[in-house]
Protein backbone atom coordinates (compact mmCIF):
# COMPACT_ATOMS: atom_id res chain seq x y z
CA UNK A 1 0.00 0.00 0.00
CA UNK A 2 1.63 3.09 -0.84
CA UNK A 3 1.26 6.14 1.07
CA UNK A 4 -0.47 9.19 0.08
CA UNK A 5 0.04 12.55 1.26
CA UNK A 6 -3.48 13.76 0.30
CA UNK A 7 -5.06 11.04 2.12
CA UNK A 8 -3.01 12.26 5.18
CA UNK A 9 -4.43 16.02 4.51
CA UNK A 10 -8.25 15.21 3.91
CA UNK A 11 -8.00 13.18 7.42
CA UNK A 12 -6.43 16.04 9.34
CA UNK A 13 -8.80 18.46 8.29
CA UNK A 14 -11.81 16.35 9.21
CA UNK A 15 -10.15 15.35 12.28
CA UNK A 16 -9.58 19.49 12.80
CA UNK A 17 -13.30 20.61 11.50
CA UNK A 18 -14.47 17.69 14.34
CA UNK A 19 -13.12 19.41 17.14
CA UNK A 20 -14.03 23.30 16.60
CA UNK A 21 -17.49 23.20 18.15
CA UNK A 22 -19.61 26.80 19.04
CA UNK A 23 -21.67 25.43 21.42
CA UNK A 24 -19.24 27.70 24.08
CA UNK A 25 -21.41 30.35 25.07
CA UNK A 26 -19.62 31.07 28.33
CA UNK A 27 -17.80 33.92 26.48
CA UNK A 28 -20.10 36.08 24.20
CA UNK A 29 -17.55 38.24 22.16
CA UNK A 30 -17.90 40.62 19.43
CA UNK A 31 -21.57 40.31 18.52
CA UNK A 32 -21.01 36.98 17.18
CA UNK A 33 -23.42 35.14 19.88
CA UNK A 34 -26.00 37.80 19.84
CA UNK A 35 -29.28 38.86 17.99
CA UNK A 36 -31.06 41.93 19.21
CA UNK A 37 -35.21 42.14 17.90
CA UNK A 38 -37.87 43.95 18.47
CA UNK A 39 -40.64 42.19 20.01
CA UNK A 40 -43.69 45.18 20.77
CA UNK A 41 -44.59 47.96 20.32
CA UNK A 42 -47.26 49.54 21.28
CA UNK A 43 -48.82 52.78 21.76
CA UNK A 44 -50.09 52.70 25.97
CA UNK A 45 -53.50 52.70 26.13
CA UNK A 46 -53.58 55.18 29.71
CA UNK A 47 -51.24 57.53 27.84
CA UNK A 48 -51.49 58.18 24.02
CA UNK A 49 -47.93 60.20 24.06
CA UNK A 50 -46.25 56.78 25.39
CA UNK A 51 -44.55 54.36 23.11
CA UNK A 52 -43.93 50.96 25.40
CA UNK A 53 -40.74 49.07 23.17
CA UNK A 54 -39.96 45.47 23.87
CA UNK A 55 -36.89 43.76 22.98
CA UNK A 56 -35.88 40.58 22.81
CA UNK A 57 -32.51 39.18 23.25
CA UNK A 58 -31.54 36.04 22.34
CA UNK A 59 -27.73 34.36 22.62
CA UNK A 60 -26.06 31.12 22.32
CA UNK A 61 -24.68 29.18 19.17
CA UNK A 62 -27.90 28.65 18.26
CA UNK A 63 -29.33 32.14 19.20
CA UNK A 64 -31.77 30.29 20.82
CA UNK A 65 -31.26 31.10 24.38
CA UNK A 66 -32.49 33.80 25.83
CA UNK A 67 -29.70 36.79 27.34
CA UNK A 68 -29.08 36.54 30.54
CA UNK A 69 -30.75 38.78 33.49
CA UNK A 70 -29.10 42.20 33.49
CA UNK A 71 -27.59 42.05 29.79
CA UNK A 72 -27.67 45.48 29.05
CA UNK A 73 -29.35 47.18 26.03
CA UNK A 74 -29.01 50.42 24.82
CA UNK A 75 -31.89 51.88 22.91
CA UNK A 76 -31.80 55.36 21.35
CA UNK A 77 -34.56 57.60 19.28
CA UNK A 78 -34.87 60.59 16.78
CA UNK A 79 -38.14 61.05 18.04
CA UNK A 80 -39.05 61.73 21.77
CA UNK A 81 -37.40 61.26 24.76
CA UNK A 82 -36.79 57.98 26.98
CA UNK A 83 -38.32 57.87 30.75
CA UNK A 84 -34.58 59.13 31.37
CA UNK A 85 -35.54 62.56 29.85
CA UNK A 86 -33.37 61.93 26.65
CA UNK A 87 -32.88 60.48 23.62
CA UNK A 88 -30.36 57.65 24.66
CA UNK A 89 -31.21 55.26 27.59
CA UNK A 90 -29.25 51.99 29.19
CA UNK A 91 -31.78 48.91 29.77
CA UNK A 92 -30.98 45.52 31.42
CA UNK A 93 -33.09 42.27 30.53
CA UNK A 94 -35.37 40.06 32.41
CA UNK A 95 -35.97 36.76 31.16
CA UNK A 96 -34.52 37.55 27.79
CA UNK A 97 -36.76 41.04 27.50
CA UNK A 98 -36.03 44.55 27.64
CA UNK A 99 -38.70 47.48 28.06
CA UNK A 100 -37.99 51.01 27.58
CA UNK A 101 -40.71 53.59 28.23
CA UNK A 102 -40.70 56.50 25.08
CA UNK A 103 -42.30 59.50 25.08
CA UNK A 104 -43.64 61.36 22.01
CA UNK A 105 -43.57 64.22 21.05
CA UNK A 106 -47.16 66.85 21.26
CA UNK A 107 -46.47 67.53 17.97
CA UNK A 108 -47.99 64.53 15.07
CA UNK A 109 -47.50 63.39 13.19
CA UNK A 110 -44.20 62.63 14.66
CA UNK A 111 -41.69 60.02 13.08
CA UNK A 112 -38.28 58.80 13.47
CA UNK A 113 -36.62 55.67 14.33
CA UNK A 114 -35.88 53.31 17.35
CA UNK A 115 -32.25 51.67 17.52
CA UNK A 116 -31.41 48.71 20.38
CA UNK A 117 -27.83 48.04 20.69
CA UNK A 118 -26.19 44.94 22.83
CA UNK A 119 -22.34 44.74 22.36
CA UNK A 120 -22.10 45.28 18.40
CA UNK A 121 -25.41 44.20 17.60
CA UNK A 122 -27.85 46.40 16.70
CA UNK A 123 -31.42 46.35 15.25
CA UNK A 124 -33.56 49.80 14.10
CA UNK A 125 -37.15 50.48 13.45
CA UNK A 126 -38.61 53.47 11.93
CA UNK A 127 -42.34 54.46 13.36
CA UNK A 128 -44.61 57.30 12.09
CA UNK A 129 -47.22 58.37 14.66
CA UNK A 130 -49.98 60.07 12.61
CA UNK A 131 -52.16 62.86 13.93
CA UNK A 132 -54.65 60.60 15.14
CA UNK A 133 -52.34 58.91 17.65
CA UNK A 134 -52.34 55.88 14.86
CA UNK A 135 -48.49 54.02 15.03
CA UNK A 136 -46.88 52.71 11.50
CA UNK A 137 -43.92 51.05 11.43
CA UNK A 138 -40.93 50.60 8.80
CA UNK A 139 -42.91 54.24 7.83
CA UNK A 140 -40.97 56.87 6.17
Amino acid sequence: MRFRPSVLLVVALILFAASCSDDDTSILDGGKHWLVQFHRLTLASDTPDRLEVEIEVLTGANLAQHAPDGTAVIVSTTVGAFETGGGRAEIQTVGGYALALLELPADRPASGTITARVGEVETAMEILVDEAGSMQLGAR
